[in-house]
């Protein structure tokens, strides 16, 4: 994804490992069996990017002492190399272990939902998971390369559930998922129109590949539905609900993340067609008069680096780590060509008519792969859902091709 998925931000990582420092972890060898806990703790989402799919946590505790710790498989260093790794898909997460409480008071101060699940697990079990949690939480095994759909907070959690009950979570729910990826990316980030678009944009088609209700665990929410619904068979061969008890510690005062994403084409076409309206109305008398051609001019730059640098960064995640944005279908609708216009309007506006002839070839370019591409989606193989970046820069790019060849033609 664009952001990290449900980590804390550096502040809160910080206050929480000064405070873990000051209290000892719960458990140890010496605990005995019958005080030891394990719960599934899931965090709601939040306000800022990296909260939009929320976060969860596996807690420890001693019942017998009333102290309880997190293990938390979703931090990260912010250090000056973070953007640059991550961008490349190098991006290494860590598991830290925090004391609940401080955990508990600073998520409700972000106005984030805290809902726990004990798991209704036998002694060897919980002590198996307890001592597999805290193997994780050592120094040398406790960094891992952040995937966002298949190695993040949510999906080590659930594998380390699913070695607890000997592989009965994922044979339990091996059925079709309700959604892609891309379709509970969309409704996790519906709400920030921006991350939206971009999301869809830059996001290939394995998004569409179909997945199971175990993948779909790798959103906190859904490991918490997943786990509920689950029944699998003990250790004497009995039939057990998973999770023993369920509370609330925080209810948050939020809209509620939709079930599944809305529609969004209507508002994105209209959006396409009054960008390419007001590229046909600026470019009709563009060339003969000062003024028109200045605000043609610097429109286009504008396009060029609000619609263009997508395009670029779309290019340059060619070379990256990036699987779920390589060889990108919506290449042929932005793509570096369309950030050129962001330097050659400029000089345009100026006056400048050496760019002319270089616009015409790169909107005329862009609209015809903007065109083929929609040929092209007849085709099975062209399978990627992107009906949203189609509808706003299909239309800008024929517009402003349009303008070119006008401008070109014979009076």
């Amino acid at each position: 994804m664009v952001i990290a998925m449900a980590v804390l931000t550096s502040t809160a990582a910080a206050r929480a490992q000064q405070a873990a420092g000051r209290e000892r972890a719960p458990w140890d060898r010496t605990l005995r069996d019958e005080d030891l806990r394990i719960k599934l703790v899931t965090f709601g989402v939040g306000d800022a990017i990296h909260e939009y799919w929320g976060h969860n946590a596996l807690m420890v505790e001693d019942a017998s002492r009333g102290v309880s710790s997190l293990y938390n498989f979703g931090m990260f260093d912010f250090g000056p190399d973070m953007l640059a790794e991550y961008l490349q898909g190098q991006l290494d997460f860590w598991v830290a272990v925090t004391p609940s409480q401080h955990s508990f008071e600073f998520y409700a101060a972000a106005n984030r939902s805290i809902r726990i699940r004990e798991l209704d697990l036998p002694p060897a079990r919980r002590r198996y998971l307890a001592e597999r949690l805290a193997w994780y939480a050592r120094p040398e095994n406790r960094n891992y390369r952040y995937h966002h759909y298949r190695d993040n907070c949510s999906t080590k959690l659930r594998d380390l559930i699913n070695e607890a009950i000997d592989g009965q979570l994922e044979k339990l729910h091996s059925d079709p998922a309700r959604l892609t990826y891309r379709g509970h990316t969309r409704r996790y980030t519906e709400h920030d129109r921006v991350i939206h678009f971009l999301l869809v944009l830059w996001m290939n088609d394995t998004m569409e590949q179909p997945i199971d209700r175990y993948s779909e665990a790798f959103l906190p929410d859904e490991l918490e539905r997943l786990v509920d619904a689950t029944r699998y068979r003990d250790d004497d061969g009995r039939e057990v609900a998973l999770v023993k008890t369920a509370y609330t510690v925080f209810e948050a005062r939020r809209p509620p993340t939709p079930f599944v994403p809305r529609k969004q084409w209507p508002a994105c076409l209209a959006l396409g067609l009054a960008l390419a309206g007001l590229a046909w109305f600026l470019g009709r008398n563009s060339r003969e008069r000062r003024g028109p051609r200045i605000a043609f001019g610097l429109y286009q730059a504008a396009v060029g680096l609000v619609l263009g640098v997508p395009g670029l960064v779309l290019g340059l995640f060619l070379l990256t780590g990036w699987t779920v944005t390589h060889w990108n279908e919506n290449l042929f609708l932005t793509n570096p060509l369309t950030f050129l216009a962001f330097p050659v309007g400029l000089m345009l506006a100026c006056g400048s008519r050496r760019g002319e002839s270089t616009m015409r070839l790169c909107w005329s370019t862009l609209a015809g792969s903007s065109l083929l591409l929609l040929a092209l989606k007849i085709l099975p193989d062209f399978d990627q859902q992107n009906l949203l970046p189609i509808a706003v820069y299909l239309p800008l790019n024929v517009a402003f091709a349009l303008v070119y060849w006008r401008r070109a033609a014979p009076e």
